[in-house]
């Protein structure tokens, strides 16, 4: 996944099957990367949360052992086709409250996706991949404490900055992302608000862009009423996806508590 290498092995000793995450061409930054992984996985426990097993090293490259999910991926449902509303606002509610169980450790995802939501076999989802995980309630140190980042490439579906550190998967990432300002919650909240978008509409909002056209389409968050293709989707629901992907951040969900909370109200009592 990503830029990792994953691969689904059997624990010999417990008997149960796992995945092993490790990195093809491991330098430096990348060996910190799998290790800031399993610290923010090792740090924050909650049920739909991907567990890690244990961080091991392997012919000198770092090896993270971690939950195997044998129900696929969003990504994978989803190209069955769209899922029904109650289905995505579950999904919202869920991956929400881990968000918000992340933030309040100091901990943004900063990478989620379909790809990067998986499921039990049970079909409980589970946040995956905290490959990009970054602290945000410290300031950082040293001498690039008060350099922005800057957008200085495409690698595939990733956005790489000038000095060639991945920020993100590009169609996921909030304009305020894309313009440099500072880690915080509202990253991984957009992120969250277009999957959600993307399975109630069976695509992505724009999913005919790419390369530049993307970027600017991202730049000026100009996505189509959801309705536009799926026509069933209550009224006050695309109201919510046009306030919650508007690019004036007083609009949106405030934080990952927010967010669940407003999910919550749209679902069909039962």
């Amino acid at each position: 996944g990503g830029m990792g290498v994953v691969y689904l092995a059997t624990d010999l000793v417990l008997g149960r099957r796992v995945a092993l995450k490790t990195m093809p061409r491991v330098t430096d930054s990348l060996a910190e990367r799998l290790g800031r992984e399993a610290r923010a996985m090792a740090t924050v426990l909650h049920p739909n949360l991907a567990l890690i097993y244990g961080a091991e090293r392997w012919r000198g490259n770092p090896v993270l052992i971690v939950e195997y999910l044998e129900g696929g991926t969003v990504l994978d449902n989803l190209r069955r086709g769209p899922f029904s509303i109650d289905e995505a606002l579950g999904l919202g509610i869920l991956i929400a409250d881990v968000l918000d169980r992340l933030h309040g450790a100091g901990i943004l995802h900063r990478d989620v996706k379909p790809s990067n939501i998986g499921y039990t076999l049970e079909g409980s989802p589970k946040l995956l991949d905290l490959g990009l995980a970054a602290a945000f309630a410290s300031p950082s140190k040293g001498p690039d404490a008060n350099r922005r980042p800057t957008l200085g490439s495409l690698q595939g579906e990733y956005a790489v900055t000038s000095d060639s550190r991945q920020l993100g998967t590009l169609r996921y990432m909030a304009p305020e992302a894309l313009e440099g300002q500072s880690p915080s919650p509202s990253f991984d909240l957009w992120a969250l608000n277009v999957v959600l978008y993307e399975v109630i509409a069976g695509r992505h909002p724009l999913a005919q862009l790419t390369g530049p056209g993307l970027l600017r389409g991202l730049e000026r968050a100009a996505f189509l009423d959801i309705r536009v293709e799926r026509p069933d989707c209550p009224a006050r629901l695309a109201a919510f996806f046009k306030d919650a992907l508007a690019l004036d951040l007083n609009r949106r969900p405030r934080s990952a508590a927010e967010l669940r909370a407003v999910l919550q109200s749209f679902l069909t009592p039962s």
